[in-house]
């Protein structure tokens, strides 16, 4: 293993780290042969799939029954028939493609909601509505809020707004038009049916009171139509405001899903006279926009019904101005006349432009999921921490996907071409530098450069500011208390030096602080102040130098899935210089050492991988490469004995000539890897020293332990004071009490021998007696410091 690490030691070069990039890049691609097949095959699927559809839709269109519809007529009076075609011989299906050369006339309606979700009084925010009985016998009033600067002018307008004309003599749209018609249902996408007049659903007349009389049943006609409809009185009551905000409020709250609590309040139109005066009119008409069938489905908007109340203001306004006898009628609304059509869908000019985006960026979704994967996975931060550049990085994949991406477009275009000449000529360099891709302009001056290089520069921007961005985003968290108490750190104060040759372990509590010294230590996050130095080299400026000499196990493991084992180890001793023999006897070290060499496990794919194999894969990495730093984060969670002690091994053999920086929850582990352990509570460093040491400072008791039934527990406290005065009690539950006896002041066999004793007089369930252990120690810097921390 010495030449090998000796290679190792020098920083990778530009190609080394290329090379590796490639490799990798070209097996994960050699996995994933159906991929790349179907990448190669669909664009040529999706041509004639499209053709095929195409000629489906137009032979089903060109069927009669899209037509307009036609019958044989006797037109002179001869006896003998004329084909005439229009649309009262055609079926509904038929109808829209028949010619409407005079559309029917309809009278302007006002849209007006059910009445079950008209507005009334629910609470103080709808003042003056119509009180809430009205809603059980469906006649609340169509309430309209108005507001202005005139108060006395808005109300006198708003009075004349309804009209008390008798409902006789509606046969013509003059006389309709006079009235203030308005309906609850909504209007469809065009108008050349009015479906107020053929739905189910009275019109509504509006006026200040409503009389029985006044609402009856009348003929009317429009042109050959001839229609009898049940026209309902509804009262039209005008509610001043002092703003428009308290209208838009009132508004809102009304509607579906709006604020009210009671359910819909819907408010039909609300007006805002503004500065209007006796020499000006200015006035905001509001309306309900949600009949509009506005859905999730695409399909044309519905017409809404607003012509009428701007009419009817108007009206209002200028009888305010002129007298009751003045009026500007709107007589009625129509549909611009319509040519005979042909039912037809041009699939392909609805879908061939984002085919063929689909055609050309086919690979888009292919290189996004990569990178994103490998974003999402850490892995590209797990090759920065283990030596990859960004240039190598990014040169490699650019060219990766754009070889792939011109393979595709070959296979595409290859389809449409037969002669040699033809491919090469004037088409493809026209298809390439055609009008319709991107271009720039510069200094008046017109260039055929592709905005791809700012592209490419701008997203490179992107991902280091995002990286910077999240460094201060994890360095700078801290929590304040409620009353101001100081920042809380994840870790401070902390210093320390780690000789090679020495593994230091560091333990702690959950959020003491331990993953977040080691996200700082490998550049994942930046110290809020201080510094740490890694051969010299500064984490605060010469990252990317310490990378060449570290090596990382992530606490949670960040690997390729579609990778094998072997593939992983060869990739990243390949980024650590090493190539060749020297590879290849690294990797099968690194392999057997963490018991991942036989069994078929070295050619597996990762995602076949238990987590246990998955972990000591993690550490195989991390260790490759003679990295003269290692930082391994609780390295052996999820491993079964056997495999933890052939791990366990592997760190003791690789400690020899390296520091390696471990955190555990694990007191075994600490005591059999590290030389040395420190105990982190807080973000703070509470003490260091080796398990001995340690145990010797703040051990000196040992441990008595005894179970008995609850009625002796108080005998079981005399016999602890009596072995020894100083006696503490640690735990006590459900019969079970923990006692620390003072070394100095007490000996083994008197132990013993007194609680021989007791058990002749009681009965002992369980007992024992236990020296200081690490996990002791552990447990009792860590309640020390937290007592410390609350006093303070």
């Amino acid at each position: 293993m010495e030449p090998s690490a000796a290679v190792a030691s020098r920083p990778p070069s530009f190609t080394a780290q290329t090379n590796a990039l490639l490799r990798k890049n070209l097996i994960f691609q050699k996995r994933n042969r159906k991929g790349t097949i179907r990448l190669i095959i669909v664009p040529i699927y999706l041509c004639l799939l499209l053709t095929i559809l195409q000629r489906v839709i137009n032979s089903v269109l060109d069927k009669p029954k899209f037509r307009c519809g036609c019958k044989c007529v006797d037109v002179n009076g001869t006896g003998s028939c004329q084909n005439v075609c229009g649309i009262q011989y055609s079926t509904l299906d038929q109808a829209g493609s028949c010619p409407i050369p005079n559309p029917p006339e309809w009278p302007a309606l006002l849209q007006l909601p059910r009445p079950e979700y008209r507005a009334m009084q629910e609470s103080s925010l709808y003042a003056g509505f119509p009180d809430v009985s009205c809603r059980k016998s469906q006649s609340c009033a169509a309430t309209i809020p108005f507001t202005g600067a005139n108060e006395t002018l808005s109300n006198i307008v708003m009075q004349n707004l309804f009209t008390s004309s008798p409902l006789s003599n509606l046969s013509d749209n003059a006389s309709i038009s006079s009235l203030l018609l308005g309906t609850d249902v909504p209007g469809t996408y065009t108008g050349f049916i009015e479906p107020a007049f053929v739905s189910d659903r009275p019109i509504y007349v509006l006026r200040p009171q409503c009389k029985a009389s006044d609402s009856v049943t009348v003929p009317i006609t429009f042109g050959d139509i001839n229609i009898r409809k049940e026209m309902l009185c509804i009262q039209g009551l005008p509610l001043w405001r002092n703003s428009s905000a308290i209208i838009n409020e009132e508004t809102f709250n009304g509607y579906r899903k709006g604020k009210s609590q009671e359910g819909i309040n819907e408010i039909p139109m609300a007006y805002d006279f503004q500065d209007s005066n006796e020499k000006h009119f200015s006035v905001l008409a509001l309306y309900n926009s949600t009949y509009q069938n506005v859905s999730y489905v695409p399909m044309p908007f519905g017409l809404l019904h607003i012509s009428r109340s701007l009419n009817a203001v108007s009206n209002a306004y200028l009888q305010f101005l002129r007298g009751s006898g003045v009026k500007m009628l709107l007589a009625f609304t129509k549909e611009m006349p319509k040519q005979e059509t042909r039912l037809r869908f041009d699939f392909s000019s609805v879908i061939g432009p984002l085919f063929f985006e689909w055609v050309v960026a086919l690979l888009f979704p292919v290189m996004l999921t990569y990178l994103v994967y490998e974003k999402q996975h850490k892995l590209r931060t797990m090759m920065k921490m283990h030596g990859l550049g960004d240039g190598p990085y990014w040169i490699i994949y650019y060219a990766y996907f754009l070889i792939l991406s011109m393979i595709v477009l070959a296979f595409l275009t290859a389809t449409f071409f037969s002669k040699v000449n033809t491919a090469q000529g004037s088409l493809i360099r026209n298809f390439i530098e055609g009008g319709k891709f991107p271009k720039k302009r510069k200094r008046k001056r017109n260039t055929q450069q592709s905005s791809i290089r700012g592209k490419l520069l701008i997203k490179y921007y992107n991902n280091r500011v995002a990286a910077m961005q999240l460094s201060v985003m994890i360095s700078r968290k801290f929590i304040l208390g409620r009353v101001g108490n100081p920042e809380n750190f994840p870790v401070r104060g902390l210093s320390l030096a780690l000789p090679y040759g020495e593994c230091l372990g560091i333990l702690g509590p959950n959020g003491a602080g331990k993953s977040s010294f080691i996200s700082m230590m490998i550049g994942l996050t930046r110290p809020t102040s201080g510094n740490a130095f890694v051969r010299e080299f500064s984490i605060q400026t010469d990252m990317e130098k310490i990378y060449n000499s570290m090596g990382v196990c992530p606490q949670n493991d960040m690997l390729w899935e579609m990778l094998t084992g072997r593939e992983h180890l060869q990739f990243y001793g390949r980024l650590k210089s090493l190539n060749g023999s020297d590879l290849d006897t690294a990797v099968n070290e690194s392999l057997r050492s963490v018991n991942l060499l036989h069994g078929g496990a070295p050619d597996k794919q990762v995602r076949k991988y238990s987590g246990g194999m998955k972990r000591r894969l993690s550490v195989a990495i991390s260790l490759i490469g003679d990295a003269k730093v290692v930082y391994m984060d609780e390295p052996s969670t999820g491993l079964d004995p056997a495999s933890r002690k052939s791990l366990w091994d592997a760190v003791k053999q690789a400690k020899r000539d390296r520091a390696i920086v471990l955190t555990t929850h694990s007191m075994e582990e600490a005591e059999v890897l590290c030389d040395r352990l420190c105990i982190m509570v807080d973000g703070s460093l509470q003490c260091i020293g080796t398990p001995k040491e340690l145990i010797a400072r703040y051990g000196g008791y040992y441990v008595l332990t005894m179970t008995t039934s609850p009625e002796f527990e108080q005998e079981v406290e005399n016999l602890a004071r009596k072995l020894s005065p100083n006696a503490r009690k640690v735990y006590h539950l459900s019969g079970t009490q923990k006692y620390e006896l003072p070394k100095q002041q007490v000996r083994i066999a008197d132990v013993f021998m007194a609680v021989e004793n007791f058990k002749r007089r009681t009965e002992v369930q369980a007992w024992g007696l236990a020296d200081t252990t690490m996990e002791d120690v552990f447990v009792k810097v860590a309640k020390g410091a937290q007592s410390s921390e609350e006093l303070s």
